[in-house]
C-alpha cells in the first residue's frame, strides 16, 4: 500500500507541475484494437461476450510485462509501471483547466462548453451542470484509481478500457457489446460512487448527504442498485450543503439549485457552482488519500 500510495502522488504531482505530459494521455490505439478486431474478425466477434477479449488482451499484456520485470526490479519496477499507467489513464484532460475555462468564458457560453468539455448534453439547470461534473470526477479521477487501488495497474487500465468501450468507442462495438460494456462500466462505477458518496457526507454536511443517498436508494430499490443517477444526487446535496454553510443558497428554491439563466434574477453563477464541486473533488480526494496513507501506516507498524 506504501507504493501505491506513492504512485498516486508521483501521478497527481506530475498532472499538475508538467501538464505538457497530458499529451501522451492518447487512447487512440484502443479505438484502433478494436477496429482491427471487428475487420478481421468478422461476424464472430460481433457477439457480446468477445469484449472479453477486446478487453482481456491488453490487460494479459500488462500482466505479463509487469511479471517479467517483476523478476529483476521487484517493487521498483512495480512502482515505476504503476506510475505509468496510472498516469496515462488519467484524465485525459485536466479538471481544474477545464473549469477555469467554463468559468471564465460568458455566462452564456459556459453550458455549452460544460458539455463539450465535461461530456453530456448541454446542462438546462444547475443540477445538471454538477451532475455532469461530478461525473467528470468519476471518469477521470475516482474511477481508475479505486481500481488501481483494488487491482493495481491492471484494475486502472480495465476501468479505463471498459469507459472507452461503452462512451468513447461505443461506435465501434456491436449491440450486444455496447450493452455488455454499459453493463461493466456500471459494475465498475458502482464501488466508486458509493465511496464518493460517503466522502461527500464525511467533507461536507454528514446528516443532509446522508439523507439524500438513503432517500435515492428507496426510490430505485436498494443499496445493490446499479443507479447511475445516484452521483448526481449526492453531488448536489453537498453543494447545496456547502452553499448553505456560506449562506449562499438565499433566493434559489429550497428543493433545487434553480435553472441557468446567465444573469437572470436569482440564477446561480455556474462558474461558482463548478468552482464548488471542484473545491469538492478535491476534499474528497484528500479523504480517499488519507484513508490510503493510515492503511499504509497500519501495514508499516504491523
Amino acid at each position: 500500500m506504501t507504493y501505491t500510495l506513492i504512485a498516486v502522488l508521483v501521478v497527481l504531482t506530475l498532472s499538475h507541475l508538467m501538464p505538457d505530459l497530458v499529451r501522451w494521455r492518447r487512447h487512440q490505439w484502443f479505438a484502433r484494437w478494436l477496429a482491427w478486431l471487428g475487420e478481421y474478425s468478422g461476424d464472430a466477434w460481433r457477439q457480446g461476450w468477445m469484449l472479453l477479449l477486446s478487453l482481456g488482451l491488453p490487460l494479459l499484456a500488462l500482466g505479463l510485462v509487469m511479471a517479467v520485470l517483476a523478476q529483476p526490479l521487484h517493487d521498483i519496477a512495480w512502482l515505476i509501471t504503476a506510475v505509468i499507467v496510472l498516469f496515462l489513464v488519467w484524465g485525459p484532460r485536466d479538471f481544474d483547466q477545464d473549469i477555469d475555462a467554463i468559468a471564465s468564458a460568458a455566462p452564456a457560453e459556459r453550458p455549452v462548453l460544460v458539455s463539450s468539455l465535461l461530456g453530456g448534453p448541454v446542462p438546462m439547470t444547475a443540477e445538471a451542470a454538477i451532475a455532469a461534473a461530478a461525473r467528470a470526477t468519476l471518469r477521470r479521477w475516482f474511477g481508475p484509481l479505486l481500481w488501481f487501488l483494488l487491482l493495481g495497474p491492471v484494475g486502472a487500465l480495465l476501468y479505463r478500457l471498459s469507459q472507452l468501450a461503452a462512451e468513447d468507442n461505443a461506435d465501434l462495438l456491436s449491440a450486444d457489446q455496447r450493452q455488455a460494456a454499459a453493463q461493466l462500466l456500471a459494475v465498475l462505477d458502482w464501488p466508486a460512487v458509493h465511496l464518493m458518496s460517503l466522502g461527500m457526507a464525511i467533507a461536507t454536511d454528514f446528516d443532509n448527504v446522508m439523507r439524500a443517498w438513503r432517500g435515492r436508494q428507496r426510490v430505485m430499490g436498494g443499496f445493490w442498485r446499479l443507479d447511475p443517477g445516484l452521483l448526481p444526487v449526492v453531488s448536489a446535496a453537498a453543494v447545496r450543503a456547502d452553499l448553505e454553510d456560506r449562506d449562499e443558497l438565499e433566493g434559489l428554491d429550497a428543493a433545487s439549485l434553480g435553472s441557468l439563466g446567465g444573469a437572470a434574477s436569482g440564477a446561480p453563477d455556474l462558474g461558482g457552482l463548478l468552482r464548488d464541486v471542484r473545491s469538492l473533488a478535491w476534499r474528497l480526494l484528500v479523504v480517499w488519500l488519507a484513508l490510503i496513507a493510515l492503511i499504509a501506516l497500519v501495514a508499516l507498524l504491523a
